[in-house]
């Protein structure tokens, strides 16, 4: 049940976010004092290898994390695992499944059937979500208002690696808003595409499962000026070394905790590069030697969840951060390598 607005008032007045103030969100990792980070995940293999990438390099602290139906499609079970393998954070709560689809792509069920293996080798059972969708909203709601309620203004980033359902049905909610307008400072996605790059014509993933979910969270007037979008072709216009990278595998697979278990499954830079490069950026975003950054106005394609420029200052657009380049150098293989150091023995 969702707590009356007046729990809420010493969040008023809202603070109104400016862009300098956004590009400023996050501070890298050597910052003294540890930021805080919300995540809201699908669970991917570049999903934990990015939260396992903020936690173990301790760029920031990680007490919240959602899941969504995308890359796995039982936020639940997700839930229950992510658990598991992050034993610290306070809060893992399932939730949104997938949108319904007509067909699942064959990548999809080999990434979902190499997830179910590391799943079932921790004891983490299938078990159907039973649960109404009112259910999770419920619980959901509850969960991020607690959660956020603990932190001062303007004091967290939300970290968002997988689908938008989750994060559109939090500003559907008229509590839950409020609460992210006081405490949030800064939206960072993994998602979408950069208009005009490469020729792009199809949705990135995670935009294309809920194009709905993505207009209205990049539209929404509370949020739009923090967001700071790392896309598709962001995230691939630089490239690693391929022996560095293997380097990096090998480290992997030596370890005790669960970036072992992952990169024993899935080593590819294409397919594991997404997120771990998003939360590099997360975490150098106020380094412009690394992180370069633009603003595109642009328009949702509602049908498919692409993003198209648009120039018409219509209501319906979106003027918003993109991050332009982001350089893939020694100071992301000393990101990774810290990343694996520290990674904890499973228990």
């Amino acid at each position: 049940m969702n707590q009356p607005l007046s729990l809420f008032q010493s969040c008023m007045p809202q603070l109104k976010s400016t862009r300098s103030q956004i590009f400023q969100s996050f501070s890298t990792f050597l910052r003294p004092q540890q930021s805080i980070v919300f995540v809201d995940t699908d669970a991917g293999f570049d999903d934990v290898l990015a939260i396992s990438s903020i936690i173990n390099t301790k760029s920031a602290n990680v007490p919240f994390i959602s899941t969504v139906g995308g890359i796995q499609d039982n936020p639940e079970r997700a839930s229950q695992f992510l658990s598991k393998v992050y034993p610290s954070t306070n809060v893992v709560v399932a939730g949104f499944p997938q949108k319904p689809v007509d067909k699942v792509p064959s990548w999809l069920l080999e990434f979902r059937r190499k997830l179910d293996e590391i799943m079932n080798s921790m004891n983490v059972m299938a078990k159907d979500d039973v649960r109404a969708s009112h259910e999770i909203q419920s619980k959901m709601q509850s969960d991020m208002q607690n959660s956020l309620q603990k932190y001062p203004d303007q004091s967290i980033d939300l970290f968002c690696l997988g689908p938008l359902t989750n994060v559109a049905s939090w500003i559907n909610d008229e509590n839950t808003l409020s609460l992210l307008d006081c405490k949030l400072q800064s939206v960072w996605i993994m998602g979408g595409n950069t208009p005009g790059m490469d020729g792009n014509k199809e949705a990135e993933f995670n935009f294309a499962q809920d194009p709905k979910a993505v207009k209205a969270v990049l539209t929404s007037p509370i949020l739009k000026e923090r967001i700071n979008l790392v896309t598709a072709q962001a995230c691939s216009k630089n490239v690693i070394d391929v022996d560095e990278w293997n380097e990096i595998v090998e480290r992997g697979k030596k370890s005790q905790g669960i970036l072992s278990k992952v990169f024993e499954v899935e080593s590819s830079w294409d397919n594991l590069k997404y997120d771990p490069v998003s939360a590099f950026v997360l975490a150098h975003s106020t380094s412009s030697d690394i992180v370069t950054m633009k603003t595109m106005e642009v328009k949702v394609d509602e049908q498919t969840g692409l993003l198209v420029s648009s120039e018409s200052n219509h209501a319906e657009n979106a003027l918003i951060n993109f991050v332009d380049e982001v350089k893939i150098g020694s100071e992301f293989l000393s990101f990774m390598t810290s990343t694996i150091a520290n990674d904890p023995e499973l228990v």
